[in-house]
């Protein structure tokens, strides 16, 4: 008896003890793991939503700038960069959209109502056709002729004759004239962004742009572009320039991933809601 007590010692002093031991520490250890499962499916629960990009909220909010800067120059008839209620012709929302109640609505106060605002004006556009189909229909049958119409607007009537009685209604005379005002604006836009560009670029001030003039990321564009390939840009050469095709953020990568240095700014934002290089 006392021979296989001693035994026992000896082979618990050398680490030979029974297996219970490792079999009593076995539920140990598994408990250990369900509870660490069980902390990480709380933790993938508790993961917060992303969040909106701000990238994309800033092009919304840049759309938004450009159409109400393009209201306010539709309104403001003083051109002094704000709305008086009068200006905008509406004295209910006036009073909804003036927050800090100066008399004034700036652009900030523009962009918070453009929905509104929008509404206004279309309101405001159709009003003035009215009144202008009115004056022109001269014999007052409620429709006009290509004669009441005159040279300058026969275009309306060969766009806008939708029943083809040679005649254009209310309905369809606004509309005509609301499409022919619209490619008007775009056209003018297009003008006004074009002789931006020739001033910031045209170092020697010769009213055109040479290749050396142009950034560097277009000039691969340069022998496309100049149509009558006389080395030199002109305003309708520089028209055919897409202005939003070299969208870059600062900061952000470009092609390849390439993070354009502090203080790089190709483009720019323009007042109508777009980007220019």
């Amino acid at each position: 008896m006392k021979r296989a007590l001693a035994l026992a010692a000896f082979l618990g002093l050398f680490g030979f003890a029974p297996t219970v031991m490792a079999q009593e520490k076995q539920p140990e250890k598994e408990a250990e793991k369900e509870a660490e499962k069980e902390a990480e499916k709380v933790e993938e629960k508790e993961e917060p939503a992303r969040p909106e990009r701000p990238q994309r909220r800033q092009r919304v909010d840049r759309a938004a700038q450009g159409e109400m800067m393009r209201a306010m120059r539709q309104l403001d008839k003083d051109a002094d960069g704000k709305l008086s209620k009068e200006e905008l012709g509406d004295e209910e929302l006036f009073k909804k959209l003036d927050k800090n109640e100066d008399g004034f609505l700036d652009l900030p106060e523009l962009v918070a109502g453009r929905a509104e605002v929008n509404a206004l004006v279309e309101k405001q556009a159709k009003a003035i056709i009215a009144e202008e189909f009115k004056i022109l229909d001269r014999d007052e049958d409620g429709k006009l002729s290509k004669k009441e119409l005159g040279d300058e607007d026969a275009a309306l009537l060969e766009k806008g004759d939708a029943n083809k009685d040679e005649h254009l209604d209310l309905e369809e005379f606004t509309k005509a004239r609301q499409e022919a005002n619209a490619a008007k604006a775009t056209a003018d836009a297009a003008k006004e962004r074009v002789a931006q560009l020739i001033e910031r670029l045209d170092a020697d001030k010769d009213g055109r742009i040479s290749k050396e003039e142009l950034p560097e990321m277009l000039r691969g564009q340069f022998e496309t572009l100049d149509k009558n390939g006389d080395g030199f840009l002109d305003a309708e050469e520089l028209a055919a320039l897409p202005m939003g095709g070299q969208r870059r953020q600062r900061g952000q990568g470009g092609r390849g991933g390439e993070r354009q240095p502090e203080g790089d700014t190709p483009n720019r934002p323009n007042p109508d809601g777009e980007d220019e290089f």
